[in-house]
């Protein structure tokens, strides 16, 4: 920040923004750019040498840290991926003579001499930021200042990439082993799910998979939900099988107001694009994947779970075909699940990263509209811990997988799903979803056990902020 113009002389960056840069190498895995090389051009180029946007550009396009891997994250305002420094520059009560990017519609042609006059040099404070791929704003007043402070401070939050949840598919670290990693950004609440081989000195490998970037064309998803009766396919032809509360909610904008969109909503939140703002539609923009952001909600991994039940007394119900269901279940098609504040609980393949299918828990309607306004700010929908066990339930008693889902800050809500063959989850596997006055914001899992009665139960902690108290 500055309130005046600079007055001393730098040497020995030279006409850094007018000149090549070194070959950078990429070093995350299947990296895209694999190498950067600045080269000059508007509105980063200038003929002039050693100006502060000279010494931006230095520290910008040259690594700073050899000895680091370069695996710094990227975001949509800046690519680089090595270890270097970014600028945001504030001018207070001074103005440059520049309105517009050198180089853009109806810009100048090249940026002016900041030896000519202090407001060049004005302008020079701006080029730094650009050249560095920062931001720039002038502040005549308190006000403006504020608000322009404000928004620097969004934009830097924003860049951060940053990690959520790692669990593996395995207790030891040998050869053929996996760990997955959700993560999300923050600029745009869009979220991954990325699969590594675990080598067996226990180092990363290379990424096998990355759930967002192959999710199913939005007709094909396989999405479900609850309408307070029963569970249904979460598609526009079931808009009207939903309950009127979520028909009216989902027919409402952000503001509250009846825009009878509901059914273009459900389209949007299947992964559909085709009415997102870029293309002439009403609905937010996703440049970075349909994925929500995964933030508080722990990965599970389910494949055959045993909890011992073979050793319970005998003539218990169950008692002496668990053994076979458990082993039935080393062919069962390993899973890994997790909430994500697109609304949605998801389980991907383990093995290849394709989503089986996705549940979308009826407390979190009100929230929905929400996520398709270009407005929209974050908010917690499906942030939960998920939870899988064993139980001999049914009209016909059977051993089943049953998952317990909650929704941490994002709803006050307990929901259940049959799992026990996941790749071919269907509306008839949702069991059911719980709340009550008695029941808050549960951050905490849920447990399946056998009760002394011989009947078995959800357990779950009543969880904060509960309507009753």
């Amino acid at each position: 920040m500055t309130d005046g113009y600079w007055n001393d002389s730098y040497s020995g960056v030279e006409n850094s923004d007018g000149s090549n840069g070194n070959i950078i190498t990429n070093h995350f895995p299947n990296a895209a750019p694999a190498t950067y090389q600045y080269k000059p051009v508007l509105p980063y180029s200038d003929s002039y040498k050693n100006t502060l946007a000279d010494v931006a550009m230095y520290y910008w396009k040259t690594d700073l840290r050899t000895d680091l891997d370069n695996k710094v994250p990227t975001n949509a305002k800046d690519p680089a991926f090595w270890q270097h420094m970014v600028n945001f520059t504030v001018g207070l009560g001074v103005k440059g003579t520049l309105t517009s990017l050198p180089g853009s519609s109806g810009g100048p042609s090249a940026w002016p001499n900041p030896t000519s006059s202090n407001p060049e040099k004005i302008d020079d404070l701006w080029h730094a930021a650009i050249n560095s791929r920062g931001e720039f704003f002038s502040a005549q007043d308190p006000v403006t200042f504020a608000s322009g402070l404000s928004s620097t401070l969004n934009n830097i939050t924003a860049r951060i990439s940053s990690a959520a949840a790692v669990t593996t598919n395995t207790s030891r670290l040998n050869t053929g082993a996996q760990i997955y990693q959700a993560k999300f950004n923050s600029a745009d609440w869009s979220g991954q799910l990325l699969a590594f081989n675990l080598e067996s000195d226990a180092s990363l490998g290379a990424v096998q998979w990355e759930a967002s970037g192959q999710l199913p064309a939005p007709a094909a998803r396989k999405i479900f939900t609850h309408n307070g009766t029963t569970g249904l396919a979460f598609t526009a032809a079931n808009f009207s099988s939903l309950s009127a509360t979520q028909q009216t909610v989902l027919n409402k904008d952000i503001s509250g107001v009846t825009d009878s969109q509901g059914a273009a909503r459900i389209n949007w939140l299947r992964g559909d694009k085709s009415n997102e703002s870029l293309k002439g539609g009403i609905f937010r923009d996703r440049n970075n994947g349909v994925l929500g952001d995964i933030v508080n909600s722990d990965l599970l991994y389910i494949k055959s779970l045993d909890f011992g039940y073979d050793d319970l007394p005998a003539a218990t119900p169950g008692q002496t075909s668990y053994h076979s269901y458990r082993q039935s279940n080393n062919s069962r098609v390993p899973v890994v699940y997790t909430g994500a504040n697109d609304g949605m609980l998801h389980g991907f393949s383990a093995e290849t990263g394709e989503e089986l299918f996705a549940y979308v828990p009826s407390t979190i309607y009100p929230g929905l509209s929400r996520l398709t306004a270009p407005s929209y700010t974050h908010r917690y929908l499906v942030d939960g811990n998920a939870y899988a066990g064993d139980a001999y339930i049914g009209a016909t008693p059977a051993w089943k997988t049953v998952l317990l889902g909650t929704l941490g800050g994002g709803g006050k809500s307990v929901f259940a799903l049959d799992i026990t063959d996941p790749a071919n989850f269907s509306a008839l596997n949702v069991l059911w979803e719980f709340t009550d006055t008695d029941l808050g914001f549960v951050h905490g899992q849920a447990k399946i056990a056998r009760l002394n009665d011989g009947s078995w139960a959800a357990i779950i902690g009543n969880g904060y902020n509960s309507t009753g108290g």
